[in-house]
């Protein structure tokens, strides 16, 4: 992802109801792990997805960007601050 020294490059983001990222983003490499424990091998796509809670956005909009999001990932970041709440993952 580059030098030790240099600061991180990536999706842009900010805080608040303004969102960033329209739709779904997806980082143009693919990143090669091995398992240490297992000596599995494994891709990592990282992609970024819209938030769910901006003001230009309609439910049905937010739903499928969501729907999307976790269907193509095994492992997803709910990025939420407190307990998350049956009204915020409708």
């Amino acid at each position: 992802m580059g030098d030790e020294n240099e600061a991180l490059k990536g999706f842009s983001w900010r805080s608040g109801s303004n969102r960033d990222t329209t739709g779904i983003i997806m980082w143009s490499d693919v990143f090669l792990h091995t398992v240490p424990t297992s000596g599995e091998k494994i891709a990592i796509v990282v992609i970024d997805t819209q938030g769910l809670f901006d003001s230009k956005s309609t439910s049905a909009e937010n739903a499928r960007i969501f729907s999307i999001g976790t269907l193509i990932s095994s492992i997803q970041i709910f990025n939420l601050t407190g307990v998350v709440q049956e009204d915020q993952l409708q």
